[in-house]
């Protein structure tokens, strides 16, 4: 019986290779529409895994439909509410059978030949890592189309991640941050390997809708409650970047600290004194980093932020222009020398 059992689970784990992985809240209204998507897929060797993060919703219904048609679906139960970061690591947690991750959220699309494009140049490259292009939909304009050459990858969307990567590396969605939790998961993700590959398909429709987390708020009110978690994911991620692998490219510290940099900027714009926060706290942390100091004492970093550093930037459909040079906002609150 025990060899039996065995058999049936190796042949199952062999037509099983990746596992996308739902997390829901509040979401029996948009989750069919997700799940279609997943019926379309050209590629069926995956399952998914819905975590159901402590809403009280019952979606014993919408998956037993989308079990007749086709898809195997887990359903998994968060103990309490912990947000979309928590509750992917919950599905990442209790998943014993899969080489690959990828995630969705419940109320987004993805494109028929998705699971596809992303296993085969996972499996081609033998890649840890692999992204792809997306669009992001606006109900009052036209969508946008993410360019994966050419913007950060913060987003969770149209991304593959090998689960042993992730496992030997310990990376994994920071405990602490409800938002902008994917910032720091991907960055983190996204430069502890060389293995990695972007594909310059579109894989993915990031869908607008007003009811979600991040959604249903204005620019400005969204950039209120979530600044401090980004400075956070980006502070943290440079430093397990240099725990897991001991060193950091100069242009990725340059990138990040130009990233942060423009939100302070912002912070100040609304009026906000940073030193009443606690980012300067957090930021202090890269200076003790040996690998943080070095890397900002390169030519490498200034060539990046002079061809990339900016006097303004558009917020809130405002140009907003900066009130502190990037030189002495680093002086202030990172690093004192800078020759």
């Amino acid at each position: 019986m025990t060899t039996i059992i065995w058999l049936i689970e190796w042949r199952w784990r062999q037509n099983l290779m990746v596992n996308l992985i739902i997390p829901t809240y509040k979401a029996r209204d948009t989750l069919p529409a997700a799940l279609n998507s997943l019926v379309s897929q050209t590629k069926k060797l995956f399952i998914v895994t819905i975590v159901q993060d402590a809403d009280g919703e019952d979606y014993t219904d919408i998956i037993q439909e989308y079990q007749r048609r086709g898809l195997q679906i887990k359903l998994l139960q968060m103990p309490e509410n912990g947000g979309p970061g928590l509750a992917r690591q919950y599905g990442m947690d209790n998943d014993t059978m899969c080489d690959y991750f990828m995630f969705m959220d419940s109320d987004d699309i993805l494109m028929p030949r998705a699971i596809e494009l992303l296993y085969r140049e996972a499996k081609l490259n033998d890649a840890d890592f692999v992204s792809s292009d997306f669009i992001a939909e606006q109900i009052y304009a036209p969508g946008l189309y993410m360019d994966v050459t050419k913007t950060p990858i913060t987003w969770t969307h149209g991304k593959l991640y090998k689960a042993k990567y992730l496992r030997d590396n310990n990376i994994h969605f920071h405990p602490s941050l409800r938002l902008n939790e994917d910032a720091y998961f991907n960055l983190v993700a996204g430069n502890c390997t060389k293995n990695k590959i972007k594909i310059q398909e579109v894989t993915y429709l990031w869908r607008e809708n007003k009811k979600s987390l991040t959604r249903s708020t204005s620019e400005v009110d969204f950039f209120k409650r979530s600044w401090e978690d980004y400075i956070i994911s980006q502070v943290q991620g440079l430093i397990d970047i240099d725990n897991i692998i001991n060193y950091l490219e100069p242009n990725l510290v340059a990138a990040t600290l130009l990233n942060i940099y423009n939100h302070c900027m912002k912070v100040i714009s609304l009026g906000n004194d940073l030193l009443n926060t606690n980012a300067p706290t957090q930021l202090k942390k890269l200076s003790t980093i040996t690998n943080f100091i070095e890397a900002v004492h390169t030519e490498q970093f200034w060539s990046y932020i002079c061809n990339n550093l900016k006097a303004c930037d558009m917020f809130n459909n405002n140009l907003v222009f900066f009130k502190q040079r990037f030189c002495d906002w680093m002086k202030e609150y990172i690093v004192e020398d800078l020759l």
